[in-house]
């Protein structure tokens, strides 16, 4: 009986060592599971980082390379059009851009005739183009009284948005968002081609990209190709901004200005690639530059191609 008794005990012993070797078996795989995946995420943070460092510095070479100490020879000087500049620093090759942003059309002054243009770039139904585009002129005006298709708070709180229309210049392009009517698709579409900070009603098409002259009313889609390859040529040639046909001069204006959009992109460490924007104004004397806002996720300003 005794014996039984001391081999049943024995049994139950060697179950519990099993369950707590089991047990510490799954707690260690879950503590190295842990530490691989902390090991990672800062190892990808690592990279970032660097990648991150490597841009911001193709930032401030760019500021100070094409707008700040411009370079006397007409060959090394850089034109705000987007060129893309290869840089080696720190091992590492990195891409930099400047563009003017009186490139783009500015959300605070432009038009309806120019509003319209770019809304039928983002395909948008001629049906529905006016109450956009009114919509978007009552956000950024100072009154509360309606456009003919436009919307003020009343129509907002209809909508079920408390907030209502701002009645203020836009603050950022993003802020675009919450105009009634303005949907996730049209708003990716009409960003790229859009500023807060040119100041002007007009472009400049010496520079604009092409979704941006694609908006100009009068330019068609022949016109458009005619006109970049044209616009191509005079700048090879050094000849002066050609003037696109067909479209009204009062929506253009070929005076330079003094906000730029400064893009870098780098590698980090891990293969990946890191891209940078700010926004930036010149000035002169000891206030040779201001940045007024950065953009950790910019597009891509490519519109011609990468200077050698």
């Amino acid at each position: 009986m005794m014996e039984r008794m001391h081999y049943r005990h024995a049994g139950i012993a060697l179950v519990l060592v099993l369950w707590v070797l089991a047990l510490l078996s799954t707690m260690a795989l879950a503590l190295m599971a842990t530490q691989r995946t902390e090991t990672a995420l800062t190892r990808n943070h690592i990279s970032t980082a660097q990648g991150r460092a490597l841009a911001e510095a193709g930032i401030y070479y760019a500021i100070a390379r094409g707008l700040v100490y411009r370079a006397s020879s007409d060959s090394e000087k850089w034109e705000p059009d987007g060129t893309l500049h290869p840089w080696q620093f720190g091992g590492s090759r990195v891409e930099t851009a400047i563009i003017s942003e009186h490139a783009f059309i500015d959300l605070n002054f432009a038009g309806a005739e120019l509003l319209d243009g770019l809304l039928q770039t983002a395909g948008v139904d001629e049906s529905e183009i006016p109450s956009l585009r009114d919509a978007i002129l009552d956000w950024r005006d100072e009154n509360t009284e309606h456009r003919l298709r436009g919307a003020e708070d009343d129509a907002y709180a209809t909508e079920g948005r408390a907030y209502g229309a701002a009645d203020i210049l836009f603050s950022s392009v993003s802020e675009l968002r919450q105009v009634l009517g303005m949907t996730r698709e049209i708003y990716r579409v009409v960003a790229p081609a859009l500023t807060v900070y040119s100041g002007k009603s007009q472009v400049n098409p010496w520079f604009a990209p092409p979704q941006v002259l694609a908006a100009l009313p009068g330019m068609h889609e022949d016109g458009l190709a005619d006109y970049l390859e044209l616009r191509a040529s005079h700048r090879e040639r050094g000849l002066p901004p050609p003037q696109p046909t067909g479209v009204n001069a009062a929506l253009l204006d070929l005076t330079g200005g003094t906000v730029f959009r400064v893009y870098a992109e780098a590698p980090a460490s891990d293969g990946a690639r890191v891209s940078l924007q700010a926004i930036v104004r010149t000035g002169e004397g000891a206030e040779a530059y201001e940045i007024l806002a950065w953009n950790h996720s910019p597009v891509k300003p490519i519109l011609l191609p990468i200077s050698r």
